[in-house]
């Protein structure tokens, strides 16, 4: 694959982590909880409707999930242009390091 291929596949990483970011975010408040709550359900498979946030400690953690996705979803699209050209190898293998981490430890 291309240099200019891989930085592509990069930025769209970013986006969708970083996607994940607003819609943990918004499910702090009641008016905009679907999302967040049908995402919660999807990860917590099967799609049963159990998962809620009724929980003031659910929306707290909600909330910080939605500040680390953003902030990781940035930190991704940063490496892809003020990084990679220096050091391709390294960002690839950062990004794909995080990714697992995050899917292992969930």
């Amino acid at each position: 694959m291309s240099h200019a291929f891989h930085k592509f596949w990069l930025k769209v990483t970013a986006i969708v982590v970083g996607s994940f970011g607003p819609v943990f975010f918004l499910g702090t408040m009641a008016a905009t909880m679907k999302p967040a709550r049908w995402t919660l359900d999807l990860i917590s498979w099967p799609l049963d409707g159990a998962t809620t946030y009724a929980s003031p400690d659910t929306r707290f953690l909600s909330a910080l999930t939605g500040g680390f996705l953003a902030g990781w979803g940035a930190m991704i699209w940063c490496l892809s242009i003020w990084v990679y050209d220096h050091a391709p190898e390294a960002v690839r293998w950062t990004a794909i390091a995080g990714i697992i981490m995050w899917f292992c430890a969930r």
